[in-house]
């Protein structure tokens, strides 16, 4: 829910509910709800100035251009997300991750029109963002708060379209 409310507050609703391009499908690591409850009022103040510049670049590092399922994983691999960073995905017998910190993956290989939905425990926090909560975090840094926007957010525009 949390992440429906951001993606509509970014005015990310129609690029993220097209598929990228003809036999494409987005990939969406989504941090489930939990993560954006956990953000404090400065972070999501942060996140929403500028016209919601930050949460913009947050969310979108969470979306990749391409499919990738479960088991097409290989066990270490990069993707572009749609910010235009990198962020890793790492499979084992433990399971999967993202990013890294190592935000594992929950619930794989839920099925869109336009593509897939991984639900992640943690938000994946990109290069230059550094959000008030972290001081002295790293740049690539996850937050469980995030996470259960981006779940919301990619329900709402895979299943509203």
């Amino acid at each position: 829910k949390k992440l429906a409310e951001f993606v509509v507050a970014a005015d990310l609703v129609g690029a993220l509910s097209t598929c990228p391009t003809d036999g494409k499908a987005y990939t969406v690591f989504a941090p489930k709800d939990d993560a954006f409850n956990a953000l404090s009022a400065a972070d999501v103040e942060y996140l929403t100035a500028n016209n919601n510049e930050m949460l913009k670049k947050v969310l979108l590092h969470h979306v990749v251009s391409a499919p990738a399922f479960a088991n097409d994983l290989k066990a270490q691999q990069e993707f572009t997300t749609l910010n235009g960073d990198k962020v890793e995905v790492t499979k084992s017998e433990a399971g999967v991750s993202v990013g890294g910190a190592g935000a594992l993956v929950e619930s794989a290989d839920n099925k869109a029109f336009n593509g897939v939905i991984h639900i992640i425990d943690q938000v994946l926090i990109p290069e230059g963002v550094e959000l008030p909560s972290t001081t002295g975090s790293a740049s690539r840094t996850t937050i469980s708060l995030i996470s259960s926007a981006l779940v919301g957010a990619a329900s709402y525009f895979l299943a509203a379209f």
